[in-house]
């Protein structure tokens, strides 16, 4: 309540002193507009302040602190990380601090279980994951892939993943994946 109090009575001598000497606009002329203050609303105590703020020709403006879009959010659900689709992923190697970034438009999950099932494929399908694993007997820490960028646009999504392979110094992945990336980008990563 003296919180309130001492609000309103600072609010007030601003008034006074802009009422008694005149508020002066950029070209000098006095700007006689009303004022208002606004408040939180509490029974009894707002209709005396605004009573009182009438004689002094300033307008009160009741606002609601407590509205019912605070009290129940609205929105979509939150989403896993591995039921996340059109993202940017890092697999962080368990053994070494070597990662793989990917990109994908499908489930992160579906993703990263292909990557997990790769390894069973011939010699010359294995995919840079998988190589890893077969020659340094390492393997990836598949329950924490971390989300790195969201975007649904495709080409924005690989420039986005080349982005991120060019800032990791530890990326496993093959060189040629950053062949398209713009060479406007060299000088904007040569700076971080």
């Amino acid at each position: 309540m003296e919180f309130i109090n001492r609000h309103i009575d600072r609010r007030l001598k601003t008034i006074r002193f802009r009422i008694d000497h005149g508020s002066r606009t950029n070209d000098g002329s006095v700007d006689n507009s009303r004022n208002f203050i606004v408040m939180p609303y509490v029974k009894g105590l707002s209709e005396n302040v605004k009573r009182i703020l009438n004689r002094c020709n300033v307008d009160f403006v009741y606002s609601v602190p407590k509205r019912l879009n605070n009290v129940i959010k609205l929105g979509k659900d939150v989403v896993a990380n591995n039921q996340q689709m059109g993202v940017v992923y890092e697999l962080s190697c368990v053994e070494y601090e070597s990662v793989y970034i990917g990109q994908t438009k499908r489930h992160l999950e579906t993703r990263v279980k292909e990557h997990k099932s790769n390894i069973c494929k011939k010699d010359s399908c294995l995919s840079v994951v998988s190589k890893h694993r077969l020659e340094n007997d390492h393997n990836f820490d598949w329950n924490n892939c971390k989300v790195l960028h969201r975007e649904n646009h495709r080409r924005k999504r690989e420039i986005a993943e080349m982005f991120f392979i060019m800032r990791q110094c530890n990326a496993i992945n093959l060189q040629k994946d950053t062949d398209d990336l713009p060479p406007v980008y060299d000088t904007i990563l040569g700076n971080m």
